[in-house]
């Protein structure tokens, strides 16, 4: 009785499909053919395939996740750089007008307390973030039944919300008309029912959902 012959070989199996030492119709490569060059040579390619195509699949990877996490943010490092300029630049507006009157010590020393705690070393400490980008203090949203946005997040950042108070307390003392549309800053827009621009202030993930970097 005749042995049946062995099939015949086919080496892009060992690049596409099996590996050069996985049995191939009951048969290695290796074993068909008896010449371990040829499945040197196919692991090698095979190898460089996988590795050429696990490169191109990070490269792509990041190009997608890098731009997202850099417009949410920026967004969110917008509106906390705003509401932190409004503090400063209405503490500073204060101290400078009461320096002719000799009044401006009280001022001076909360716009350097203000300062000293409202730097971006401050502000973005593992105490208010997560590792992945996420804010760890409480937000609610500014409008009832709706969702959380980036001016929600800034100002009610607790050192924000703290010399937001501060801010406000001071300009009710000398008497500084705090409806200048410098000074109302998000909270009048909240009052307005005015929703800031969707473009520059609005996530586009919930309130607890990370930033892809």
């Amino acid at each position: 009785m005749t042995s049946a012959s062995p099939p015949a070989y086919d080496p892009l199996d060992d690049i596409f499909g099996a590996d050069a030492d996985s049995p191939v119709h009951g048969l290695s490569a290796s074993a068909t053919h008896g010449n371990s060059d040829i499945s040197l040579d196919t692991r090698r390619l095979q190898a460089q395939h996988n590795t050429v195509g696990y490169r191109e699949g990070i490269t792509a990877g990041k190009a997608g996740s890098i731009q997202s996490g850099f417009d949410q943010g920026f967004a969110l490092g917008a509106n906390i750089g705003i509401r932190v300029g409004q503090i400063l630049g209405l503490l500073e507006g204060i101290g400078t007008a009461l320096a002719t009157a000799g009044e401006s010590v009280r001022a001076d020393g909360l716009l350097s307390q203000a300062a000293a705690e409202l730097n971006p070393e401050s502000i973005f400490t593992s105490d208010f973030w997560a590792p992945d980008g996420t804010w760890t203090y409480p937000v609610i949203a500014s409008h009832e039944d709706s969702e959380v946005i980036y001016p929600d997040v800034a100002d009610q950042h607790p050192l924000i919300a703290k010399w937001s108070r501060v801010a406000r307390n001071e300009a009710d003392r000398w008497h500084v008309d705090q409806a200048l549309p410098i000074l109302e800053g998000h909270e009048s827009s909240a009052r307005d029912d005015v929703p800031p621009p969707e473009s520059s202030s609005k996530p586009e993930i919930t309130s607890r959902d990370a930033i892809d970097w």
